[in-house]
């Protein structure tokens, strides 16, 4: 499916960044950031808009995504990290280990690589973890991005 994101740049945003089906007017993915606050922000990608929503924290060392580790099975919470700081060729792994898999060995995305025909920034999703994994990847991605351009702005440097 192609999606539309659209990210507020205001520090009293809300919400910051929102993502939506091409033919839906209602947001599928929304991230809230929060201004001097840990954590810096929190993410839902399940029916943001409802009165069901669950929101999960966001900050530099931990986050949550839903992973259906077993198709058919439903979703399991998992802890994901962001790593490194900078927001140039970020991975992300999954906290612990699954199924006996190292930690190390669980990249779940990578962002910034060199794409064909000289693309650049490209993201690169694990296939398998279903829609609200997709979602929280790409929206978790969105809020790193915006998190590090709002501190850079902070300091007055350009990214």
């Amino acid at each position: 499916p192609l999606y539309r994101i659209e990210v507020d740049p205001r520090p009293t945003a809300d919400p910051a960044i929102q993502l939506f089906d091409l033919d839906d007017p209602f947001p599928v993915a929304v991230a809230r950031m929060h201004p001097h606050v840990i954590p810096e922000a929190a993410v839902c990608t399940r029916e943001p808009a409802g009165p069901n929503a669950i929101w999960h924290p966001f900050s530099d060392n931990y986050a949550v995504l839903y992973v259906e580790s077993v198709p058919g099975l439903p979703a399991v919470q998992r802890g994901v990290r962001w790593w490194p700081k900078q927001t140039k060729n970020l991975t992300c792994s999954i906290i612990g280990s699954l199924f006996g898999i190292p930690e190390e060995d669980m990249v779940l995305a990578r962002y910034g690589m060199l794409g064909r025909s000289g693309a650049d920034m490209v993201l690169q999703v694990a296939r398998g973890g279903g829609i609200e994994f997709e979602l929280g990847i790409v929206m978790q991605l969105f809020v790193r991005l915006e998190l590090d351009r709002r501190r850079n702005a902070k300091k007055g440097k350009k990214r």
